[in-house]
């Protein structure tokens, strides 16, 4: 595994920890490191309820409203819907 993406895992791992004790957490990071990979993940997790054993971030006892934001409908349309839900094809949602 390379050195920047052992650095990756390790501010995600934090970044997850960190909601735990603080009411507002920001992830400033450089492009493509998985900032938005690293929300989805976490807003699928408390939307579901379905946590991980290992998880040291906050849990909710009830599904949260989230809402996502980008800077367009077509952006977060494009790069969060996907993420969490996959491509919509013409039977549904995949991947």
């Amino acid at each position: 595994m390379s050195k920047l993406m052992r650095l990756s895992m390790t501010m995600q791992h934090r970044f997850n920890a960190a909601t735990k004790d603080h009411l507002a957490c920001l992830l400033m990071a450089a492009n493509q490191v998985g900032k938005s990979q690293t929300g989805c993940i976490i807003d699928a997790f408390r939307l579901t309820g379905e946590y991980p054993e290992d998880w040291e971030g906050h849990k909710f006892e009830q599904p949260p409203l989230i809402w996502l934001l980008g800077h367009s409908g077509e952006k977060t349309r494009d790069l969060l819907q996907q993420k969490l839900f996959g491509r919509l094809g013409p039977d549904g949602f995949s991947g």
